[in-house]
Protein backbone atom coordinates (compact mmCIF):
# COMPACT_ATOMS: atom_id res chain seq x y z
CA UNK A 1 0.00 0.00 0.00
CA UNK A 2 1.27 3.14 -1.21
CA UNK A 3 0.43 6.77 0.30
CA UNK A 4 -0.37 8.09 3.63
CA UNK A 5 -3.63 6.16 4.33
CA UNK A 6 -4.25 2.73 5.45
CA UNK A 7 -7.81 1.85 4.81
CA UNK A 8 -8.32 -1.49 6.11
CA UNK A 9 -12.00 -1.34 7.70
CA UNK A 10 -13.02 0.00 3.85
CA UNK A 11 -11.09 -2.58 2.52
CA UNK A 12 -12.49 -5.32 5.22
CA UNK A 13 -16.09 -3.98 4.49
CA UNK A 14 -15.92 -4.27 0.91
CA UNK A 15 -14.73 -7.61 0.56
CA UNK A 16 -17.49 -8.94 2.75
CA UNK A 17 -20.19 -7.03 0.60
CA UNK A 18 -18.42 -9.12 -2.29
CA UNK A 19 -18.40 -12.21 0.04
CA UNK A 20 -22.27 -11.70 0.65
CA UNK A 21 -23.06 -12.63 -3.07
CA UNK A 22 -21.47 -16.25 -2.59
CA UNK A 23 -23.89 -19.28 -2.26
CA UNK A 24 -24.71 -19.52 1.28
CA UNK A 25 -23.55 -22.97 1.81
CA UNK A 26 -19.72 -21.72 1.02
CA UNK A 27 -16.83 -20.73 3.67
CA UNK A 28 -16.64 -16.79 3.94
CA UNK A 29 -12.90 -16.38 4.97
CA UNK A 30 -11.02 -12.41 4.44
CA UNK A 31 -7.27 -12.78 3.85
CA UNK A 32 -5.99 -9.37 5.12
CA UNK A 33 -2.24 -8.58 4.37
CA UNK A 34 -1.88 -5.04 5.94
CA UNK A 35 -0.79 -2.99 8.55
CA UNK A 36 -2.65 -3.31 12.27
CA UNK A 37 -4.06 0.27 12.44
CA UNK A 38 -6.72 2.10 10.29
CA UNK A 39 -5.75 5.54 9.25
CA UNK A 40 -8.71 7.01 7.35
CA UNK A 41 -11.60 4.58 6.74
CA UNK A 42 -15.15 5.86 6.48
CA UNK A 43 -16.47 2.50 7.53
CA UNK A 44 -17.05 2.63 10.85
CA UNK A 45 -15.65 -0.21 13.39
CA UNK A 46 -19.17 -1.89 14.58
CA UNK A 47 -20.49 -1.51 11.23
CA UNK A 48 -17.81 -3.78 9.87
CA UNK A 49 -17.94 -6.26 13.00
CA UNK A 50 -21.61 -6.69 12.81
CA UNK A 51 -21.35 -7.46 9.25
CA UNK A 52 -18.65 -10.07 9.66
CA UNK A 53 -20.71 -11.77 12.47
CA UNK A 54 -23.98 -12.04 10.21
CA UNK A 55 -21.66 -13.12 7.66
CA UNK A 56 -20.16 -15.73 10.03
CA UNK A 57 -17.08 -14.76 8.13
CA UNK A 58 -12.89 -15.53 9.35
CA UNK A 59 -10.46 -13.31 9.03
CA UNK A 60 -7.06 -14.26 9.00
CA UNK A 61 -4.61 -11.04 9.22
CA UNK A 62 -0.94 -10.71 7.81
CA UNK A 63 0.87 -7.33 8.86
CA UNK A 64 3.63 -5.37 8.19
CA UNK A 65 5.10 -2.51 9.55
CA UNK A 66 5.75 0.45 6.66
CA UNK A 67 7.96 2.06 9.16
CA UNK A 68 10.57 -1.16 8.99
CA UNK A 69 10.23 -2.27 5.69
CA UNK A 70 12.63 0.26 3.74
CA UNK A 71 15.15 -1.53 6.03
CA UNK A 72 14.73 -5.09 5.17
CA UNK A 73 15.63 -4.98 1.40
CA UNK A 74 18.63 -5.02 -0.89
CA UNK A 75 20.17 -1.48 -0.51
CA UNK A 76 19.75 0.64 -3.80
CA UNK A 77 22.41 2.22 -5.74
CA UNK A 78 23.04 4.85 -8.29
CA UNK A 79 22.25 2.34 -11.00
CA UNK A 80 19.03 1.57 -9.85
CA UNK A 81 17.73 5.05 -10.11
CA UNK A 82 18.60 5.06 -13.80
CA UNK A 83 15.73 4.03 -16.53
CA UNK A 84 16.04 0.29 -17.47
CA UNK A 85 17.36 1.08 -21.26
CA UNK A 86 20.52 3.38 -19.48
CA UNK A 87 21.60 0.97 -16.67
CA UNK A 88 25.29 -0.69 -17.49
CA UNK A 89 24.13 -4.43 -17.41
CA UNK A 90 27.21 -6.44 -17.11
CA UNK A 91 27.40 -8.79 -20.48
CA UNK A 92 29.99 -11.56 -21.01
CA UNK A 93 32.41 -11.23 -24.12
CA UNK A 94 31.31 -7.15 -24.05
CA UNK A 95 33.11 -4.38 -22.78
CA UNK A 96 30.64 -1.56 -21.06
CA UNK A 97 31.26 0.51 -18.41
CA UNK A 98 30.70 -1.09 -14.97
CA UNK A 99 27.69 -0.07 -13.14
CA UNK A 100 27.45 2.64 -10.48
CA UNK A 101 27.36 1.44 -7.18
CA UNK A 102 27.38 4.52 -5.76
CA UNK A 103 24.85 3.89 -2.66
CA UNK A 104 21.42 5.98 -2.45
CA UNK A 105 19.68 6.59 0.79
CA UNK A 106 16.89 4.66 1.78
CA UNK A 107 13.19 5.69 0.32
CA UNK A 108 11.20 5.55 3.44
CA UNK A 109 8.54 6.35 1.58
CA UNK A 110 5.11 6.26 3.70
CA UNK A 111 6.92 4.11 6.35
CA UNK A 112 9.72 7.19 7.29
CA UNK A 113 10.47 8.88 10.47
CA UNK A 114 6.91 11.17 10.73
CA UNK A 115 5.10 8.09 10.06
CA UNK A 116 7.18 6.21 12.87
CA UNK A 117 5.92 9.01 15.03
CA UNK A 118 2.83 8.95 13.78
CA UNK A 119 2.34 5.32 14.83
CA UNK A 120 3.64 5.67 18.68
CA UNK A 121 0.87 8.18 18.24
CA UNK A 122 -1.73 5.93 16.78
CA UNK A 123 -0.77 3.25 19.31
CA UNK A 124 -4.58 4.10 21.29
CA UNK A 125 -6.28 3.02 18.12
CA UNK A 126 -7.22 -0.63 18.32
CA UNK A 127 -4.94 -3.46 16.76
CA UNK A 128 -7.85 -4.21 13.89
CA UNK A 129 -6.04 -7.21 13.11
CA UNK A 130 -5.98 -9.21 16.51
CA UNK A 131 -9.44 -7.89 17.09
CA UNK A 132 -10.57 -9.54 14.03
CA UNK A 133 -8.88 -12.76 13.96
CA UNK A 134 -10.06 -13.26 17.70
CA UNK A 135 -13.34 -12.51 17.59
CA UNK A 136 -13.51 -14.69 14.11
CA UNK A 137 -11.34 -17.53 14.91
CA UNK A 138 -8.91 -16.78 12.79
CA UNK A 139 -5.35 -15.98 12.94
CA UNK A 140 -2.52 -12.79 12.69
CA UNK A 141 0.59 -13.86 11.18
CA UNK A 142 3.69 -11.02 10.89
CA UNK A 143 6.30 -10.71 8.21
CA UNK A 144 8.99 -8.19 6.91
CA UNK A 145 10.35 -9.87 3.61
CA UNK A 146 8.69 -11.51 0.36
CA UNK A 147 10.14 -15.12 1.63
CA UNK A 148 8.37 -14.39 5.00
CA UNK A 149 4.59 -13.23 3.39
CA UNK A 150 4.65 -16.56 1.01
CA UNK A 151 5.31 -18.80 4.00
CA UNK A 152 2.58 -17.30 5.86
CA UNK A 153 0.14 -17.50 2.91
CA UNK A 154 1.33 -21.34 2.48
CA UNK A 155 0.33 -21.66 6.62
CA UNK A 156 -2.90 -20.13 6.28
CA UNK A 157 -3.56 -22.14 3.20
CA UNK A 158 -2.36 -25.49 4.94
CA UNK A 159 -5.10 -24.30 8.09
CA UNK A 160 -7.79 -23.75 6.46
CA UNK A 161 -7.66 -27.05 4.27
CA UNK A 162 -6.95 -28.89 7.50
CA UNK A 163 -10.14 -27.76 9.66
CA UNK A 164 -12.78 -29.90 10.88
CA UNK A 165 -16.28 -27.21 11.16
CA UNK A 166 -18.83 -27.44 14.18
CA UNK A 167 -21.66 -25.09 14.14
CA UNK A 168 -24.45 -24.33 16.10
CA UNK A 169 -27.63 -22.30 15.94
CA UNK A 170 -27.96 -20.10 18.80
CA UNK A 171 -31.02 -19.23 20.55
CA UNK A 172 -32.43 -16.19 20.47
CA UNK A 173 -31.74 -13.64 22.87
CA UNK A 174 -30.76 -9.65 24.28
CA UNK A 175 -30.05 -8.04 21.18
CA UNK A 176 -26.39 -6.40 21.38
CA UNK A 177 -25.61 -9.09 24.25
CA UNK A 178 -22.32 -11.07 24.35
CA UNK A 179 -22.23 -14.90 24.68
CA UNK A 180 -18.90 -16.49 24.69
CA UNK A 181 -17.95 -19.73 23.78
CA UNK A 182 -15.70 -22.25 24.75
CA UNK A 183 -14.83 -25.57 22.62
CA UNK A 184 -12.95 -28.84 24.42
CA UNK A 185 -11.95 -32.12 22.97
CA UNK A 186 -13.07 -34.63 26.00
CA UNK A 187 -10.45 -36.71 27.22
CA UNK A 188 -7.73 -34.83 24.89
CA UNK A 189 -6.59 -31.54 27.02
CA UNK A 190 -3.35 -31.78 25.04
CA UNK A 191 -5.64 -31.03 21.25
CA UNK A 192 -5.92 -26.90 20.89
CA UNK A 193 -9.18 -26.25 19.29
CA UNK A 194 -9.35 -22.29 17.89
CA UNK A 195 -12.67 -20.39 18.10
CA UNK A 196 -13.94 -17.54 18.14
CA UNK A 197 -14.30 -16.03 21.30
CA UNK A 198 -17.90 -15.88 21.44
CA UNK A 199 -20.97 -13.95 19.36
CA UNK A 200 -23.59 -10.67 19.52
CA UNK A 201 -26.72 -11.16 19.78
CA UNK A 202 -28.50 -9.47 17.22
CA UNK A 203 -32.13 -8.77 16.33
Amino acid sequence: MEGSNAHMLDALRQALLMLDGRPAGRRRIVLMIAEKRDRGSTARLPEVVERIQRLNATVYWLTYSPFLEPFTVRPKTAEDLKPEAERNKIRRGALRPSPDDTPVPADLGPGGWIYGIGELIRLQQPDLSRLFTKTTGGRTLGFLKKNALERAIQLVSEEVHRQYILSFEPKGGEPGKFHAIRVTVKNRPELQVKTRDGYWALQ
